[in-house]
């Protein structure tokens, strides 16, 4: 099957917005895809303090895939709605961030292929998630997220920095930044590498972020055929 990889973001935390450190709960929520389909995704994060550093944090993400892929018979279109549930460990400090977690996760799959009856199945497994946030000047933040999930065998990978411009003396409510972002992701029928950039408007004293991207993919698929495209995404992020 030739999945649209650049569409398939199987994380548990969403992917890429930044955590920041010992705020007790999180709101994630964003698309990124293409003409052709995209990933919708909606987390909150509940985080419970273990003593200074450390804190045990309980996650809920509900998400939606949806893309498209040339077959024999034509054009077959999936839809494929998903929940997860997580518990995870998080060890944070003034200017880091590192959280390692588990999840259940069920998805429901609907495939409609161009001239056969259309399926429907549901593919339970685990998902498993590593998080890094780290604030490397107090303008330049670098973050790594990496993340496999058993219900549908995927894997999703990215790094990237990105550097505050505006408002640098912290007096304003809000800040524009921009970055740079790499990842790699896929499963055995495709897999993808991306590069891309990111403009972030950073809401100071609220704690909050919108972020946007673009850039561009390069798709290598399971019978030898390669294709690259651009990707696109928004996302919004606010900490309590």
């Amino acid at each position: 099957m030739r999945r649209q990889a650049c569409l398939s973001l199987c994380c548990i935390l969403a992917p890429s917005l930044l955590p920041r450190a010992g705020r007790g709960q999180e709101l994630i929520a964003g698309w990124e895809g293409d003409r052709l389909g995209g990933y919708a995704f909606a987390s909150t994060l509940v985080s419970v303090g273990l003593g200074s550093h450390h804190a045990l944090v309980l996650v809920g993400s509900g998400s939606y895939l949806y893309y498209s892929f040339p077959d024999s018979g034509g054009l077959t279109e999936v839809a494929s709605p998903g929940v997860s549930a997580a518990v995870g460990y998080r060890l944070h400090t003034q200017r880091m961030s590192a959280t390692l977690s588990a999840a259940y996760e069920v998805r429901r799959t609907w495939e409609r292929p161009a001239v056969l009856p259309s399926t429907r199945r549901t593919g339970p497994g685990v998902a498993a998630e590593g998080e890094l946030w780290l604030q490397a000047t107090p303008l330049t933040v670098v973050d790594a997220i990496v993340s496999y999930s058993d219900a549908n065998r995927y894997l999703w990978a990215r790094s990237g920095l990105q550097r505050q411009l505006t408002n640098t003396h912290f007096q304003r409510p809000v800040a524009l930044g921009v970055g740079v972002e790499g990842t790699v992701q896929g499963d055995r029928d495709v897999r993808a590498y991306e590069a891309g950039v990111v403009i972030a408007l950073e809401f100071v004293r609220t704690d909050g972020s919108l972020q946007v991207r673009t850039g561009y993919a390069r798709l290598q698929y399971s019978d030898q055929t390669s294709e690259s495209k651009p990707y696109f995404g928004v996302a919004l992020y606010r900490a309590f």
